[in-house]
């Protein structure tokens, strides 16, 4: 039983060749060492379960590696941080195992790398949590078919490149699982923030206990096609992927929430290509805010309240695109499945769908297939409406003919790199002439597409310019800011491409979504140049002046996020500032403080809302269901179609979500409207909102 015994903060100095080997039997005590030097490597073989150590390692600095071999095991005990730093390595091979204790932490940064394949990474104690894996800094790591079991913030990536051209991802994450084996809610599987070159691949989770995750992936401030999303089974999760001002490729996931609650994808000034996967099972499948993703062949099932929620200058793109005598299924042919009780599609002012001629097919039957308000009339022929009820405001909903399959053939496909090997396949098939503006567009993708980013830009804004009541306008001035992104692009560029989006910003020839959109990207050009504190003041004001709407979330959430960007992210000597954003991020995602999320009657809402009733149509009994942050005065008053007050409750009320049952035996069948309002009597505090039910008897 020979012994090395290292004491905290001691100095271990390697060079080049030189090796520390702990073979099988060996006691290696680590308290805390700190290792340098110019190269060298600690090797550590099987760990004899009766030794005495754990391991505390300090610091793993410089040139050296760590290395665990087959089925080695290092035991790290609780609240302690494990640093690797400058161009250290950490080598996992097949079942080496990190044993990690309450509270601790693995952090790599400054161009330390992590290579772990069929390893494992679990809490010391089955029945509690650690923190997790942070990764930073100029370099390449790789996890690969590894478990990562009870990390309560799981894999964070910040501020993550990779070193050059051509070099492998700066982060790859596949065929990994995360697991929980406690009663606690975990909050998140991999965080990337203000990184690209990510790939997150087949990765899926487990839970053997009581204990969730609050959500599958969260991406914020990432540039266009930074981080790839595929073949995930993302499930056990309340929300599952959470994409802020980012714009990524998010293909062929399962995405499987808890019954009735979070939504499945969530976008925030994000655009990107979201196809061919299958979201069951939340409260809402997808909603946008300031987002205009290609939508193809996603299947969303059993949405609770909304299949596809679109908000605040939101376009989707939900259909082939033509240019000239040829089709590209770029969106379309989306399956939107089960009984919401709001709507398959809600819109907003100013938020639309681009769905005509798109071969999607809603098979929702016993409520409305679209709801909101809408600025034109929405055309929406060529797809299928099992029931072609539209309870909408401000225009009409074009849906003759209808689309009854097959889908139209197809002549050949473009393969389009993603990187990492990977390709999106566009199908194409060749027709007649057709509108100038989506032949425009498309002339702008295809340059896209070839990386002859200055002539996608030039044509993008000639579709902005020449078309701008077209609903291609939107989509294409997003298309800017991606091209810029994906080029590159210099302090230069994004100061000049700001006066381009304030000059529409403040210009009322152009529609109320393409200037907000303008609004937005005005602020993200200053975050392109480092402006971050000027960019946080627009979103507060932008807060100030809209808190009870959707605009105003938007803009909450990206202030949040930017100062998140400005404490420097996750601080390794400090507390927690990662989690506590993250809890801040998806509290206002999911409608419900999730600090509190293992104890479900006992969620804070963190904004005012007034949910659809249930069931609707009814007969005679009908639930109302509220949510409000904070203890108020809140009434719900029902009218009928004459605006004659017909039922009334008010009373105060703690910060909580509510119930309000309304029997309509004493009225005859037809439209009603019940309304809420909660908050003082008088002043922008007030919160109301008014929403539609239907009585059949």
């Amino acid at each position: 039983k020979s012994m090395l015994r290292l004491e905290y903060n001691s100095l271990v100095t390697m060079y080049p060749g030189s090796k520390i080997i702990i073979e099988y039997g060996a006691w290696f005590c680590d308290y805390g060492a700190r290792y340098g030097g110019s190269g060298g490597q600690i090797i550590r073989r099987s760990r004899d379960p009766y030794s005495p150590c754990s391991d505390k390692i300090n610091i793993v600095y410089d040139s050296i590696q760590y290395i665990l071999e087959d089925s080695a095991v290092v035991i790290i005990p609780d609240s302690s941080i494990i640093t690797f730093d400058s161009t250290s390595k950490f080598i996992m091979n097949p079942y080496s195992q990190l044993r990690i204790g309450k509270n601790s932490k693995v952090v790599f940064k400054n161009g330390s790398r992590i290579f772990a394949n069929n390893c494992k990474f679990a809490s010391l104690d089955s029945t509690q949590t650690w923190d997790g894996i942070y990764l930073s800094g100029i370099s390449y790591d790789t996890l690969k078919n590894c478990v990562i079991e009870n990390a309560y913030n799981g894999i964070n990536i910040e501020d993550k490149v990779n070193p050059g051209i051509g070099d492998p991802p700066a982060t790859e994450i596949s065929s990994c699982t995360f697991k929980s084996t406690t009663s606690t809610n975990l909050l998140n599987y991999v965080y990337v923030n203000n990184s690209q070159n990510v790939l997150i691949k087949s990765c899926s989770s487990v839970v053997t206990s009581s204990g969730k995750f609050t959500s599958g992936i969260i991406t914020e401030y990432c540039p266009s096609n930074g981080v790839i999303i595929v073949d995930n089974n993302i499930n056990n999760v309340t929300t599952g992927i959470s994409v802020i001002q980012s714009s990524p490729y998010i293909a062929r996931n399962t995405i499987t929430g808890q019954t009735s609650t979070g939504k499945g994808i969530y976008l925030d000034n994000s655009n990107g290509t979201i196809e061919y996967n299958i979201i069951n099972n939340f409260d809402i499948s997808i909603q946008f805010l300031y987002s205009s993703p290609y939508l193809l062949k996603n299947t969303l099932n059993d949405a609770d309240e909304i299949n596809v929620g679109i908000k605040t200058s939101s376009v989707p793109v939900m259909r082939p695109v033509i240019s000239g005598s040829t089709l590209l299924w770029l969106g379309g042919n989306n399956y939107l499945n089960g009984e919401p009780t709001e709507a398959a599609i809600t819109l907003e002012s100013s938020a639309y769908p681009l769905i005509d001629s798109g071969y999607n097919v809603t098979n929702t039957t016993s409520t409305f297939s679209i709801s909101g308000e809408l600025d034109n009339n929405l055309q929406a022929t060529m797809n299928y409406w099992a029931n072609p009820e539209f309870d909408v405001t401000g225009g009409t909903v074009y849906y003759e003919p209808r689309f009854d399959g097959p889908l139209p053939s197809t002549d050949y496909y473009n393969l389009n790199s993603l990187g990492f090997g990977l390709y999106d396949t566009v199908y194409v098939k060749d027709l007649g002439d057709n509108p100038t503006a989506q032949s425009l567009f498309m002339q702008a993708y295809n340059k896209e597409m070839v990386a002859e980013y200055e002539d996608a830009i030039a044509l993008y804004k000639e579709v902005v310019s020449e078309y701008k009541s077209s609903s291609f306008a939107p989509v294409s001035l997003s298309r800017i800011f991606n091209c810029l992104e994906k080029n590159n692009s210099s302090y230069s560029d994004y100061q000049t491409i700001y006066s381009y989006y304030s000059n529409i910003k403040n210009s009322s020839a152009y529609p109320t979504e393409t200037r907000d959109l303008a609004e937005d990207f005005t602020i993200k050009s200053k975050v392109k140049r480092n402006l971050i504190e000027e960019a946080i003041a627009d979103y507060h004001t932008i807060y100030q002046n809209n808190q009870n709407n959707s605009k105003g979330q938007h803009a909450l959430v990206n202030e949040l996020c930017l100062i998140q960007m400005t404490e420097g992210g996750d601080n390794p000597n400090g507390g927690g500032s990662v989690e506590k954003h993250k809890y801040d991020i998806l509290s206002l995602i999911i409608g419900k403080d999730v600090r509190n999320s293992n104890v479900t009657n006992n969620n804070i809402p963190f904004a005012y809302k007034l949910y659809q009733n249930y069931p609707n149509p009814f007969n005679p009994v009908t639930t109302i269901k509220y949510d409000i942050p904070q203890d108020n005065f809140v009434s719900i008053k029902i009218y009928d179609l004459l605006g004659r007050e017909i039922f009334t409750f008010s009373e105060f009320k703690k910060a909580g979500s509510y119930e309000v049952k309304f029997d309509g035996s004493g009225f005859a069948s037809g439209l009603y409207f019940y309304k809420i309002e909660a908050g003082p009597s008088t002043g922008s505090g007030l919160f109301t909102e008014t929403k539609k039910m239907v009585l059949i008897k």
